[in-house]
């Protein structure tokens, strides 16, 4: 059974919907004082609010474009392209690091982190995947011992800087 191992959402994506709803919540309820001041111009507020509406499906469509989806079970890790709906499969035998990149990000209670996963392609060069996955979550504790006893050569760097 698969297990996730990303975040659920790209941290962009959070913090673009957080002010775009702050932005629209400021425009309507500066249009009701707007409409009593000037009655001609009670029309402008919801014009604003619906173009600030398709202007943020528009930018959280464009931040999604590029997300991944990781994903793991016993033998495999699964990478998801989301805009393409595509799914690679590298086998665990092939991770030969995860590392730890700087820096972390705080959303109210939730603290995610951007890891760097290091394997060996079908090609047999060195490629990496960039994702972000939420501290503490379980599947990473499932993780680690699941890719050391496929590949004992499997290194964890908590910290680095490249």
């Amino acid at each position: 059974m698969r297990q996730r191992l990303s975040a659920k959402f790209s941290m962009g994506q959070k913090i673009t919907i957080a002010f775009l709803l702050l932005v629209a919540l400021l425009v309507t309820s500066i249009s009701g004082t707007i409409s009593n001041l000037f009655p001609e111009l009670a029309m402008i507020p919801f014009l604003v609010t619906g173009l600030l509406a398709a202007g943020s499906f528009a930018l959280i469509q464009f931040l999604m474009k590029d997300r991944k989806i990781v994903e793991f079970d016993d033998e495999n890790l699964y990478v998801i392209y989301v805009k393409d709906q595509q799914e690679k499969t590298i086998p665990l035998r092939n991770l030969t690091k995860l590392a730890l990149r700087p820096p972390k990000l705080e959303i109210g209670a939730y603290w995610f982190w951007t890891y760097s996963l290091t394997f060996t392609g079908e090609s047999g060069t060195e490629e990496k995947i960039r994702f972000m996955m939420l501290v503490g979550r379980s599947s990473y504790q499932q993780f680690i011992p699941l890719v050391t006893a496929k590949n004992p050569d499997f290194k964890v760097r908590n910290w680095t800087f490249y």
